[in-house]
């Protein structure tokens, strides 16, 4: 893995304040051959706290300023310890002195875990907003928890099979498409290029 790494980087020394480092000890971490290789300031492995990160704030609504101000805590809402150093990865992992604590991914890339990620009211409060929220596992703001309704969807693949007017050069095709429809049908959308539509049925 180091090899690859020389390659991809022609560096030789590991620096903590670089996304790409951080990520391959992040891997490294995740291998058993080298976990207990890294580590601390000590010479002892680095630890594991047994408590995960989670982002919080956003169930708590706007703050004076007009923001929905996101931090990391514990999950029992306890203050994260500072200074964290984000090690992203598939397991996203949190480095603070000789201590590992699994957490969740960053909300924007190469942001910096120890400032409160702030977002604008308007902006969390939009369909896209709430759309973040949901694959962030966010909570849902309180003054908006009772009026959004989640509606599972069920996706379908269609294939038809296309004759081609050059019947010489390309005689057939498969035409795909993927669809995905409320319970009930009532509502049906349809996967472009660019992200899902609603659609008729």
């Amino acid at each position: 893995m180091f090899q690859d790494y020389f390659r991809s980087t022609q560096r030789a020394r590991i620096d903590l304040d670089k996304p790409e480092d951080c990520s391959f000890i992040n891997a490294l971490l995740h291998r058993s051959d080298s976990r207990n290789r890294i580590v601390g300031k000590n010479g002892e492995p680095l630890t594991m706290e047994e408590r995960h990160l989670k982002w919080s704030g956003s169930e708590t609504g706007p703050n004076h300023e007009g923001n929905y101000r996101l931090e990391l805590v514990f999950e029992n809402d306890d203050s994260a310890p500072l200074p964290l150093t984000c090690l992203p990865g598939q397991n996203a992992l949190y480095l603070h002195a000789d201590t590992l604590i699994p957490g969740p991914p960053l909300l924007q890339a190469e942001a910096d875990p120890n400032v409160a990620f702030e977002i604008p009211q308007d902006t969390i409060e939009s369909s896209e907003g709430l759309l973040f929220l949901r694959n962030q596992g966010l909570a849902l703001p309180e003054s908006l928890a009772g009026k959004i309704v989640t509606v599972p969807l069920q996706s379908f693949l269609y294939i038809d099979l296309a004759e081609s007017s050059d019947r010489v050069s390309v005689p057939r095709s498969l035409d795909v498409s993927i669809v995905s429809a409320s319970r009930d049908k009532n509502h049906w959308f349809v996967l472009t290029d660019q992200d899902w539509v609603p659609s008729e049925n």
